[in-house]
């Protein structure tokens, strides 16, 4: 008669990974157009149609971009990552938006 076979333990693909250390290299861009990274600013984005009006710190620029220079953000009133051009930005929103932070 044939042994029976023993159940075979899971794989665990990870267990020999190594653990590689990355180096985050500090933003070559500090500074652009009159503006910092880490400043924060209101934006009009002109986004399905309407108006609306975004507020963030900045996080990066993007000088090279195809339709004019721009810079990453996270907005707080939406709670998303997006990406905002450096000419919307302006000093105050309407009345109406200073509520919603």
């Amino acid at each position: 008669m044939a042994k029976a076979k023993k159940p075979r333990k899971p794989r665990n693909p990870g267990k020999n990974k190594k653990k590689l250390v990355s180096k985050k290299e500090p933003e070559a861009i500090q500074e652009f157009a009159g503006f910092r990274i880490g400043q924060e600013v209101w934006v009009r984005m002109d986004i399905y149609g309407t108006t609306e009006w975004a507020f963030g710190s900045i996080i990066k620029f993007h000088p090279t971009d195809k339709m004019e220079p721009s810079f990453s953000f996270f907005d707080k009133i939406k709670k998303r990552w997006t990406v905002g051009a450096l000419s919307k930005i302006t000093e105050s929103p309407p009345k109406k938006w200073m509520g919603k932070l």
